[in-house]
């Protein structure tokens, strides 16, 4: 403090317009150094360097003498190198995540309102902010659990319980031997009289939006040491048209004002005149008139203020860099220009690609998340997969990240085989015993160097006795995995592409990585750091680092986040994303607004800004941003974002155009009159043949159809053009094969009838299936195909037990279990094998997959036992080598060659009445499946009435009874009554088969005997007639159906030898083939592109079919409009 008697130094605060406060302070500073006074200038941390440059040109100096620029940070570093360092270790960002993630573990068990958040991702970042601002607000632990104890019951008061609990566990944890930057900064403060560093000083304050706690105490320690104490900020008085908008600035104002009164000093504030900026009159008229009130429009003309809108942001932005190289091009020196953008919506990517593009030199001031970083991520997947036992998707994680000792191409070989055959947690240990021999052998040798680094980490994790051995054993992972050596070699690849900024980063990352297992190391106070935590200490840390860099040249444009602090003359500046949220910053905070001021009211503890103070700094952003230019202001704003969702503009644009100005002008010089790199040309060109490929447009405007030709002509870009000339003239269409083609891909005369269905449903799916025949990863994993085939040897092993007993099918529900379980026992050995018996969850399933057949199999013994046909055939071939097989299908094509059809027929049940013998067939479905009309007619649903076929051309005296499918299911009752016997009458009608019965009503009873049909829906009315709405078909229109279902068959293998390949998915109702199809991305298939188009088929009634069934073509009332179609 000053000696007794000696004059109080000055403090003042000067509140003026933005862009116009550091001329007055450099003014002063200038007459001060004149004068031989020394000088100090406090600058916020990244404007350093600027602030430096600014000075020396403004007051035309060789160099500082007498004049300090300093940030907060350095100033401290200053005061330490003078006074000695603080006995307690500094705690640095990282530190204080991981000290509070201790904290938090350390009181888990006896939080209640928390307990369940501790271990989810971003709790302890929010809780870490959360105490860093009760801390600088003088928030104590104690006061808050007695500020929670005067809470009524409820979960509000848990939650400060709980809040004040991990905070007093925080301290506890620093008490004497650590100092976060709160204490850091009361050390310095205590201190700064000692060093003597501002002791007759002139301290001037400028670049700071407000005044935030930390540096009010460092000012209000400051204030009485100095000659004077000037503080420069951006605000205007409270009466000010535009004066609600500083309101936060003023009220920071006040809480220094308040603690210099609290020390006996005083502050005067100063508004400083209101100059108006050097620039265009449009510009000036938004200084004055931007979120002033009352509002007043600009009536001149203006040529400074534009607005464009634009499809995406990377749309946006690349039109922004040929605007700048239009600039640039006209004499604007490129450090004269800055490019602006928010946040949020991909804007940081797309303004860094289509500067890349452009070929402008730029820098970016945005940082690099440490966590983002490959090392980070390779150590966290690392970690994580020893705690988890080498869970699959971390171990992934650790072979991709691009420090493993695997190459890419191996990583992902790797990664295929382990998601092929189910590779998890121990199976990672153990040598690799899935799959072919000589993938399985190539695979073990990468996972041999995968796992070796690992699990020698995770022994030396587990079997350390203090901290040091603990991270000891991390740094030799890394050493291992030679991860300083990537990490180098990376940097220098990054240099050689020319990405200064990003080898920067990549250079502070080793180091950052250091510091962390320095805190580390000095938070565990020795103790070991058991497996389950490290890896989330590791995370707490990498979270809370930033990874910046330096400006790598002069001449280069400024790109940046809007918000970030900006100074200097101006020429242009590019405001892009000016979207809905631009002006919204909420708090993610653990406390919601009420909870923060009832606290603050009760307490006295300055806990932050409000969301309703965060809403009016990103406005003072904005109005920074827009007045900042001295010739042009360039707004612009996206219709999408970058996955295609609509966005609304900013209200406020709405406010500049219809309040502001008469209306804001496009920016001059239409697009294609600008300047263009070949990177942009191609960029640009493609949007424009997307286009024309979409039919927007029928022509190339003749500008891009010379620039095409020019792109095609240069050797650099001839290939890129190529391949974008070739996409816009594709047609999702598919070329036809030719005949030789055709030949040589299908050249087998033996087709399965489910191969005709897929290529009816989309001919091009099955060129691609069955022509080309790629290798299909399919993940390890009970899928529905592999219960169908369970389901289906089930019952066939049922079926064989079925004919061994005379008796069957009059038996018992018990009896029919007992022999489901025989047949299921085969199966049992090689299915626990494979991915059902992998886990309890799968073994689960595997336990209701046999209640299912026990259900199925007790289901088709009261079919049988509820009717006189009888089980002949199960699993019955046709058309194969096998010696039981029955006769193939045989189909005559145009050419005169034939084909034959093969297939496995599920069941086959027979019944002779009045001395004809009946067959009818029966496919077993694991969902619900009927017999559709239209399906039926236009070759899509041909396998069950093959079936049919082929089993009546076994026996030429074979009539047929019907064809039927069964769902394999055991379904709930859809009653409210609990009672068995309706429940399991409810089932039973739930599982009658589905499909076309023959109209004979001998053949009808035969099927079910009684008044309650237990195989089929009932055909037959009281008096025995057949219902009208029944699904069935006489003996000529049954005939008739099995002949179209064979014709049908034929024109669909015609096309198929004949090289149809059109991409064509069959659509009906709501459903299109390209649902769960492989190939989607292949085909490139969209309802919206040329020449696509589904084939979509009507709907269709059973009195329809029959109809078409004996006339060949569709009824009177259906004739218009009831053939399938195109439609795209």
């Amino acid at each position: 403090m000053e000696k007794e008697g000696s004059p109080l130094p000055e403090i003042c605060v000067w509140m003026g317009c933005a862009h116009r406060l550091l001329t007055p302070v450099a003014a002063e500073i200038g007459r001060l150094h004149a004068q031989g006074e020394p000088c100090l200038l406090l600058v916020p941390e990244q404007f350093t360097l600027q602030a430096e440059r600014e000075l020396l040109t403004r007051l035309n100096l060789p160099g500082f003498f007498t004049i300090d620029v300093l940030s907060p940070s350095r100033l401290s570093q200053r005061v330490l190198a003078a006074v000695g360092a603080d006995e307690r270790a500094p705690l640095s960002s990282a530190g204080r995540r991981m000290a509070v993630s201790a904290a938090l573990e350390k009181c888990e068990k006896q939080l209640s309102y928390y307990q369940s958040s501790a271990h989810r991702r971003g709790f302890t970042e929010k809780l870490s902010s959360l105490i860093a601002d009760m801390k600088r607000g003088g928030l104590a632990p104690d006061t808050l659990a007695e500020y929670a104890q005067a809470l009524p019951e409820g979960m509000r008061r848990a939650k400060t319980e709980d809040l004040a609990a991990v905070y007093a566990a925080y301290e506890a944890l620093l008490s004497g031997r650590f100092g976060d930057s709160e204490d850091q900064l009361r050390y310095i403060a205590s201190r700064l009289e000692e060093s003597g560093l501002v002791a007759g000083q002139y301290v001037f304050v400028y670049g700071f939006d407000a005044l935030p706690e930390p540096l009010i105490t460092l000012l209000a320690s400051m204030g009485p040491l100095c000659a004077s104490l000037t503080v420069a900020l951006t605000a205007r008085p409270e009466t000010a048209p535009d004066g609600d908008l500083y309101r936060p600035v003023r009220q920071s104002v006040e809480r220094f004002g308040a603690i210099l009164r609290e020390r006996g000093l005083s502050l005067k504030t100063t508004c400083l005149p209101d100059e108006p900026l050097p620039s265009a009159p449009a510009i000036r008229h938004l200084d004055k008139a931007l979120f002033a009130y009352p509002e007043t429009r600009f009536s001149g003309e203006q040529n400074a203020v534009y607005l464009s809108q634009h499809m995406s942001p990377y749309e946006e932005a690349a039109d922004a860099a040929r605007r700048i190289m239009a600039l640039c091009a006209d004499g604007t020196d490129i450090e004269r220009i800055v490019l602006l953008y928010p946040d949020q919506n991909g804007y940081a990517f797309a303004v860094a690609a289509a500067l890349t593009d452009s070929g402008l030199p730029f820098y970016t001031d945005e940082k690099l998340p440490a966590s983002s970083h490959a090392l980070a991520r390779f150590l966290l997947a690392a970690l994580r997969a020893m705690a988890s036992g080498y869970e699959r998707a971390d171990v992934i994680n650790v072979m991709k990240s691009g420090y493993s000792s695997l190459s890419y191409s191996e990583a992902c070989e790797l990664e295929n085989y382990a998601r092929e055959y189910g590779i998890n947690r121990k199976l990672w240990l153990a040598p690799f015993a899935r799959g072919k021999a000589e993938q399985m052998d190539r695979c073990e040798l990468l996972r041999v160097r995968l796992m070796e680094p690992l699990t020698r980490a995770r022994g030396a994790i587990v079997a350390a006795r203090d901290a040091k051995a603990s991270l000891a054993a991390v740094m030799q992972l890394l050493t291992d995995v030679r991860a300083y050596d990537t990490l180098k070699e990376e940097e220098k690849a990054l240099l050689a592409e020319g990405m200064a900024v990003r080898a920067g980063q990549n250079n502070q990352m080793w180091k950052t990585l250091l510091e962390l297992f320095d805190q580390l190391y000095q938070l565990s106070d020795g103790a070991r750091i058991p497996l389950s935590h490290i890896a989330e200490r590791f995370d707490c840390g990498f979270t809370a680092v930033s990874l910046g860099a330096l400006p790598p040249a002069s001449q280069m444009l400024h790109a940046g986040l809007l918000g970030h602090s900006l100074s200097g003359d101006m020429d242009a500046v590019f405001l892009l994303g000016l979207n809905d949220g631009v002006l919204s910053r909420e708090a993610d905070s653990l406390l919601t607004e009420t909870e923060r001021a009832e606290a603050q009211s009760a307490t006295g503890a300055y806990l932050g800004m409000t969301d309703d103070s965060r809403s009016l700094f990103a406005r003072m952003d904005v109005k920074a941003a827009m007045t900042l230019p001295t010739k042009y202001l360039f707004l612009s704003y996206a219709k999408t974002d970058p996955s295609g969702k609509a966005l609304r503009p900013l209200d406020l644009l709405a406010t500049l155009q219809n309040r502001l100005f008469n209306g804001l002008p496009e920016p001059p010089a239409p697009r294609d009159g600008l300047p263009v790199s070949a990177a942009q040309a191609l960029s640009e060109l493609s949007g424009i043949l997307r286009d024309y490929a979409d039919g927007l447009t029928d022509t190339l405007p003749p500008l891009w159809s010379d620039r095409l030709a020019r792109l095609l002509a240069a050797p650099a870009t001839s290939q890129a053009a190529s391949r974008l000339l070739r996409a816009a003239n594709y047609r999702v269409c598919g070329e036809p094969l030719e005949p030789e083609q055709a030949r040589s891909l299908f050249n087998e005369r033996t087709l399965s009838v489910s191969r005709l269905e897929e290529f009816a449903a989309c001919p091009f799916k099955h060129f691609v299936e069955y022509g080309l025949r790629p290798d299909i990863l399919k993940e390890w994993g009970v899928e529905p195909v592999d219960l169908g085939v369970f389901f289906h040897r089930s019952l066939q092993n049922f079926a064989g037990l079925a004919k061994e007993r005379p008796e069957y099918p009059q038996v018992s529900d018990e009896e029919a279990d007992a022999m489901a379980d025989e047949a299921v026992a085969p199966l049992m050995d090689s299915l626990l094998r494979g991915p059902m018996g992998d886990t309890p969850r799968t073994l689960a399933g595997f336990n209701r997959a046999r209640q299912i057949i026990r259900r199925a199999c007790r289901t088709v013994t009261h079919h049988l036992a509820g009717g006189d046909f009888q089980l002949v055939r199960a699993e019955a071939h046709f058309g194969d080598p096998e010696p039981d097989s029955l006769p193939p299908v045989t189909l005559h094509l145009k050419d005169g060659t034939e084909v034959t059809l093969h297939g496995k027929i599920d069941r086959i049940d027979s019944c002779t009445i009045d001395g004809e013998h009946y067959l009818r067939v029966v496919d077993y479905k694991s969902s619900q499946t009927t017999l559709e009309p239209a399906k039926t007619w236009w070759g899509l649903q041909l396998q069950l009435l093959i079936y049919l076929d082929a089993a009546l051309g076994a026996r030429e005296d074979a009539r047929p009874a019907g064809a039927f499918y069964f769902h394999v299911a055991d379904p709930l009752a859809r009653l409210a009554s609990d009672e068995r016997e309706p429940a399991e009458a409810e089932i039973a009608k739930q599982l009658q088969m589905k499909g076309v019965a023959l109209a004979d009503e001998a053949v009808l009873q035969a099927m079910d005997h009684g008044d309650s049909p237990a195989s089929v829906s009932s055909a037959l009315t009281r008096g025995g007639g057949i219902r009208k709405n029944a699904k069935v078909l006489d003996m000529q229109q049954m005939q008739a159906l099995l002949r179209h279902t064979r014709l049908q068959a034929a024109q669909l293998a015609d096309a198929l030898y004949a090289g149809d390949t059109s991409i064509r998915p069959v659509k009906t109702g709501t459903t299109q083939s390209c649902q769960n199809c492989n190939y989607c991305l292949l085909c490139g298939f969209d309802d919206t592109a040329r020449g696509a188009a589904a084939w979509e088929l009507p709907e269709m009634q059973m009195e329809e079919l029959t109809h078409r069934l004996i006339t060949g073509g569709p009824t009177e009332a259906s004739a218009t409009g009831n053939e399938p179609k195109d439609v795209g």
